[in-house]
């Protein structure tokens, strides 16, 4: 086996890098990042139309979509924002029961506010 050589300048620092926070023993801490695809309304990253993206709703929402989430809505034909308005809130709900609290009541609060924006309007899918 041959061993990788290093380049002997990549542990020196940068000055020119932007340094990540740390905690106060200089471990890095995780910072979040945006994702700018999920900041667009709708699947075809027009901001004014329609949301039409699924599983970037549940992700916009704090929601996690796990293949247990993936395939109840494969099995009821959800494949638009606006069909989750038609899945009665128990069902909707029901796939959260294994996460813990905090998940299961953002999906209530995402839910009851999908459903304040107004009737069913099957249109925007």
């Amino acid at each position: 086996p041959v061993a990788a050589e290093l380049d002997s300048t990549s542990f020196l620092p940068n000055d020119d890098a932007e340094e990540a926070p740390s905690d106060s023993l200089g471990t890095a801490l995780s910072v979040p990042v945006a994702d700018a695809s999920l900041d667009n309304a709708s699947s075809d990253n027009n901001s004014d139309g329609p949301d039409t993206n699924v599983e970037g709703w549940f992700s916009r929402h704090a929601l996690p979509v796990t293949e247990g989430v993936k395939i109840s809505l494969d099995d009821w034909g959800v494949y638009c924002v606006e069909q989750l308005k038609l899945l009665p809130s128990d069902i909707f709900l029901g796939m959260f029961d294994p996460e813990k609290l905090i998940v299961r009541e953002t999906a209530k609060i995402a839910l009851e506010k999908l459903k304040e924006e107004g009737p069913v309007d099957l249109s925007k899918c």
